[in-house]
């Protein structure tokens, strides 16, 4: 079946729809037969109730009629009467009666009706023979109708109750019907029902077996079985080309792996040979760096002598500031004193004033003002005392005030003096500074390279363990790989081109040679930092250049560039005679401000070409960020040592 999974579920509900619709048809049909028995059976039962009914009524025409030729009364004949009229319209609405059954049923009771009137009149003319006889005719004629009538009833009784056994029949039929039916239906739809759920399950239960098996077994060789054409077939079909596309990455990575393997062995190799050569080196420098050390110690022992003395001179400088600002707090709180007198001498004028108005007001008093007088004049010679008193200590302190004027110009000019002391110290420091910051820059450039050299060793040992690593984990990939089941002929059948991929030891020497021209900028660069960072601390405005150049370039080449491994004896005799050039220069030079020209002719000067060729020899590759920052810190090192040994003495 190729249809789609939509389909066959439409096909399934309208199959169940049809299983179930046949039965209710079926049954709905018997349930509209026996609605006609039914409606027959109602059908009789009225006719039989109306021909009981006729029956009853000439029955009580009957009766009325004999009671009216016995009795003679008039309530009689009104009933006879009445009945009569009774049996006549009954019998005319009666249909079912033939014609010529109901036209002698007519005219026998008509007859009937004659016969009582006359014999009722012969009764009473006391025609008693001739009035019997017409009483036998009627009840000749009674029984006729009577016959008639019942025959008719025991028809129609007979007629409804075979309508009742075929209605009987008919609800025994329609119940077998039921009982069988339902369950058939009910048994088929289960049956399609469970039909169509294996016909859907079936594709699932092959696809989830494969599925499991292939996540119990790592078999990439097996695929999902295509049973059907619909949904679920094309999700097998999917799901076998995702486990043929997984099968050829698995394969070729499992060759890559294998290649991995290879080129991580050999490049272990080949930096434990790079990281003997290293310490070689390092070695080497530190026999020039304990050499150099010596001459800096003497160097840094008079430049030590010369700071001391002029610290003492500094903290003399500071004593002499203290006695100054001493000097002028004293004269500030003079001043402030005389302030304060001559508000005193105001407040003993106002108390004075303030008397004479209290005496003269004890005087307009008279008797009474004595005493207040007393008082007056007592605070008025208080208050002339007072003034006399601040007078006194406003002079004093206008005298204090000169003297500390004059301390304050002696205090400045021996400060001065001092002053002038500490920068002829200063200068004498900057001499034996200029001396010992050359010896130091010697000390220090051997200090970088051997740092540089052990750098070197210690990136070749982490590259050599680093690959070691690779090797490992290139190991374990490859016992992860193998436990799944590959078939290399299917591989090998679709023509992966696996030549691209493959990376083992002798492709990678011609990759590095196709990216030689990208990266030479970049080396030359590189080497030039390194021998400069080894010769000599540069000034900063190349340092800050050199750092801009190298942020702009080194990223080139997927932040990988080629260092080179130079031999120690060429780099131990190029660095000595190096050093040996600038010491001569330094000596020469007079001042520190005279040495920093002749580093930077020198450093200008000094010609890398030996270096360089012997560069050439071994190439390896290293991170550009590492191989920053190792020639970086010996750099930012010498600078922080260079201003901590050339800050000026000043005085605050």
């Amino acid at each position: 079946m190729n249809f789609k999974i939509s389909t066959k579920l439409i096909i399934l509900n309208l199959g169940l729809i049809f299983l179930f619709v046949i039965p209710l048809f079926v049954i709905t049909f018997q349930l509209n037969s026996t609605q006609k028995f039914i409606q027959q059976q109602a059908d009789s039962l009225h006719t039989l109730e109306l021909e009981e009914n006729i029956l009853n009524h000439f029955e009580n025409f009957r009766f009325w009629g004999l009671d009216l030729a016995l009795t003679w009364k008039n309530s009689s004949e009104v009933q006879f009467e009445e009945y009569m009229k009774k049996f006549l319209t009954g019998l005319s609405s009666f249909e079912n009666l033939p014609s010529d059954k109901k036209t002698q049923i007519q005219s026998a009771v008509e007859k009937i009706h004659a016969n009582i009137v006359k014999s009722v009149v012969l009764f009473i003319e006391e025609n008693r023979s001739l009035g019997n006889s017409l009483i036998d005719e009627t009840e000749v004629l009674t029984h006729e109708v009577e016959t008639i009538l019942i025959d008719i009833i025991h028809k129609t009784s007979a007629e409804s109750a075979r309508i009742n056994l075929l209605l009987t029949k008919k609800n025994t039929s329609l119940r077998n019907l039921s009982v069988f039916v339902i369950p058939i239906t009910l048994v088929l739809g289960f049956v399609v029902s469970w039909y169509f759920a294996q016909f859907l399950t079936k594709p699932i239960k092959a696809s989830l077996n494969v599925i499991n098996n292939i996540a119990s077994t790592n078999d990439l060789t097996q695929r999902v079985p295509v049973i059907s054409n619909d949904e679920l077939g094309e999700m097998a079909k999917g799901f076998n080309l995702f486990l043929d596309k997984l099968h050829d990455t698995m394969s070729n990575v499992k060759k890559l792996t294998e290649s991995s393997v290879n080129i991580a062995r050999n490049v272990s190799s080949d930096t434990q040979k790079i990281s003997d050569g290293a310490n070689q080196q390092a070695a080497s420098f530190e026999e020039l760096s304990s050499s150099v050390q010596a001459n800096s110690s003497n160097a840094n022992s008079a430049n030590e002598l010369a700071q001391n003395a002029s610290k003492n001179c500094y903290k003399a400088g500071e004593g002499m500031e203290s006695v100054i600002e001493a000097m002028k707090a004293i004269s500030k709180s003079s001043k402030q004193i005389s302030d304060a007198v001559v508000i005193i001498t105001d407040i003993a004028d106002q108390t004075n004033l303030l008397a004479l108005n209290a005496a003269i007001e004890a005087a307009r008093a008279g008797e009474h003002g004595k005493g207040f007088a007393v008082v007056a004049d007592e605070v008025r010679k208080l208050a002339e005392r007072s003034a006399s008193s601040a007078n006194d200590i406003a002079n004093l302190m206008k005298e204090s005030a000169k003297q500390v004027e004059q301390g304050a110009v002696v205090s400045g000019t021996a400060g001065e003096s001092l002053k002038e002391i500490v920068t002829n110290i200063n200068q004498v420091a900057e001499q034996l500074n200029s001396i010992s910051t050359a010896t130091q820059e010697q000390a220090a450039t051997t200090e970088e390279n051997t740092s540089i050299t052990e750098t070197n060793a210690s990136a070749a040992e982490q590259l050599a363990l680093a690959a070691q690593s690779m090797a490992t984990q290139a190991n374990e990939l490859l016992s992860s790989i193998n436990t799944f089941k590959i078939n290399e002929a299917l591989t090998q059948s679709k023509k992966v081109k696996s030549e691209n991929i493959k990376l083992d030891s002798t492709s990678v020497k011609p990759l590095v040679k196709q990216k030689s021209s990208e990266t030479k900028s970049i080396e030359t660069h590189t080497r030039k930092k390194v021998l400069d960072s080894k010769i000599v601390n540069p000034p900063k405005e190349i340092q800050q250049e050199r750092k801009v150049e190298s942020s702009q370039k080194l990223p080139i080449a997927e932040n990988k560039i080629p260092l080179k491994v130079v031999p120690a004896k060429e780099l131990k005799k190029n660095i000595t005679n190096n050093a040996i050039q600038n010491t001569v220069t330094k000596s020469v030079s007079p001042t520190k401000v005279a040495i920093k020209p002749k580093i930077s002719e020198e450093l200008q000067k000094v010609k890398p070409t030996p270096v360089e060729k012997s560069i050439e020899k071994k190439p390896i590759l290293i991170k550009t960020e590492n191989l920053k920052t190792n020639i970086d810190k010996p750099v930012i090192a010498a600078e922080k040592k260079k201003t901590n040994e050339e800050e000026p003495l000043s005085f605050g």
